[in-house]
């Protein structure tokens, strides 16, 4: 019973968890701020009628989040929760019966709202959106009319966007829709002919094509000189941005509510560097408690090192045993490979004498993988006694790098050399180390491996040479590119 109640209280609180972040993208509305938000305002508006537990609201909500954000403030995204009792007698009065419910806002004197009944993804309400915002609301003016715009009422402020593009974008609209009435906006084509230069002439002489686009808060108009008193914005063209610059040039309250919102801005990235930089401060003292702990553990093992009293002898003994355990298992591992394939030839020829010569040309096809796997383990195996060599070798002398790197790279070159040999012995004898046969494409496999053993040991012997004469690695490595540069030339 315990559980069921449990359950029900979870549930209810999920059921009225709410849709939209308060201080998300989508404004939150109720019956209180309605009209003041969407009726007496003229920017279009789109507002969605929500319940939280509908699902279809639920699904409609990351879209209509997307298209808030999108739109930055250009169009406002608003949402009504229905299921709030502040809100119960708006939604009654628009006549809500089904969620989610979209309503349209358009900037007109009467903001009478249809229904969207579009597809509820954002790309579709987006368009919607954009396609609310008037055309009119901003004037297109040409060469010859830019002078009578600024000199009509020349005491009023303008703005005034001169650009290389022909369309008056969404977010310069709704700027224009934002000062209705207050501040006449005006989108100059500046490729259209004569437009530059009227631009030039009455608004900035320093604009050129190179600095389009150019906006300009266009405070007063002097009809001696022909030239209005302008202001060319420099910052990002952002909504917001802009909204805030034109706030500040008007002066009086406005500026003052966007030098405040400036400031809120700047306090808040403040905040967000400050803590940036203790979490930065944090992960450098966790980094240093770790690294304290190492330098810990490496001393504690220093210690126990010194304390030791195996003798190189010992120690170079237990090492030996070490790798004749895993040359035996490696042996071994090869031997049964060996016997499997064995088993299986005689299986499918079906012959009683495993040694018959057709039987070992067989074998040696189906081994023809094993013996490139044979020598490359071989190849690994030598890298290993080099890397055992350096280290022994460091823990006689931490200091002498270079001596121990030379060292190990002896052996290396001593191990090459033997499989070398070894390999050249069997193509001579025509068969491997058990007796079988080669073929033709073992033969070529083993060919290879003895052309990049070659290589390998010249390599090697260079960097030995090149650290003999105390040369650095990058000039090592010159060399070599040098020499293969010169055999590629001769091939």
């Amino acid at each position: 019973m315990l559980r069921v109640w449990l359950w029900a209280v979870v549930v209810a609180g999920a059921a009225h968890a709410a849709l939209f972040p308060a201080k998300g993208p989508v404004q939150q509305l109720s019956g209180a701020n309605f009209d003041t938000e969407v009726l007496k305002v003229d920017k279009p508006t789109l507002v969605a009628f929500t319940a939280p537990w509908c699902g279809h609201c639920q699904r409609l909500a990351p879209q209509y989040v997307r298209v808030a954000t999108e739109l930055d403030g250009v169009v406002k995204i608003a949402n009504v929760d229905c299921e709030d009792a502040g809100s119960k007698a708006l939604c009654a009065q628009y006549g809500i019966q089904g969620f989610p419910t979209i309503k349209a806002f358009p900037a007109t004197k009467k903001r009478i709202p249809r229904d969207y009944t579009g597809e509820r993804k954002a790309k579709a309400m987006l368009d919607y959106a954009l396609d609310m915002l008037p055309p009119e609301a901003v004037r297109k003016v040409s060469a010859g009319e830019l002078r009578p715009f600024l000199e009509k009422n020349a005491a009023q402020p303008k703005v005034v966007l001169v650009t290389p593009m022909a369309k008056t974008s969404p977010m310069y609209r709704s700027l224009a829709l934002d000062y209705r009435g207050r501040v006449p906006f005006a989108h100059v084509y500046a490729n259209k002919e004569g437009a530059l230069p009227a631009a030039q002439a009455h608004v900035d002489a320093q604009l050129t094509q190179e600095r389009l686009p150019g906006l300009y808060f266009v405070s007063s108009f002097d009809a001696e000189t022909g030239r209005g008193r302008a202001v060319r914005y420099r910052g990002a063209m952002r909504y917001r941005f802009i909204k805030l610059w034109v706030d500040e040039q008007l002066g009086g309250e406005a500026a003052a509510a966007a030098r405040a919102e400036r400031e809120r801005e700047a306090q808040a990235k403040r905040d967000a560097a400050a803590a940036e930089e203790a979490r930065a401060r944090a992960k450098l003292e966790a980094m240093q408690a770790k690294r304290a702990d190492a330098d810990d553990e490496t001393a504690r093992l220093a210690q126990a090192f010194a304390g030791m009293t195996s003798d190189d002898e010992e120690v170079e003994e237990l090492l030996r045993q070490e790798r004749q355990k895993r040359y035996e298992k490696r042996r071994r591992g090869e031997m049964e490979a060996l016997l499997r394939a064995r088993e299986k030839i005689v299986k499918d020829e079906r012959v009683e004498n495993a040694n018959d010569p057709r039987t070992k040309e067989r074998l040696m096809d189906e081994l023809q993988s094993y013996v490139g796997d044979k020598w490359s383990a071989r190849l690994a195996e030598r890298a290993d006694r080099a890397r055992v060599a350096v280290e022994q070798a460091l823990m006689n002398d931490p200091s002498d790098t270079k001596g121990a790197l030379t060292l190990a790279e002896r052996e290396m070159i001593e191990g090459l050399g033997e499989d070398q040999r070894e390999l050249e012995e069997q193509l001579r004898a025509g068969a491997d180390a058990d007796g079988f046969a080669l073929s033709d494409d073992a033969v070529e496999a083993m060919q290879e491996h003895l052309q990049m053993l070659a290589g390998l040991i010249h390599t090697i012997q260079m960097r030995i040479d090149g650290r003999e004469r105390g040369q650095s690695d990058e000039q090592i490595a010159e060399e070599l590119f040098q020499k293969l540069a010169r055999e590629h030339d001769e091939l």
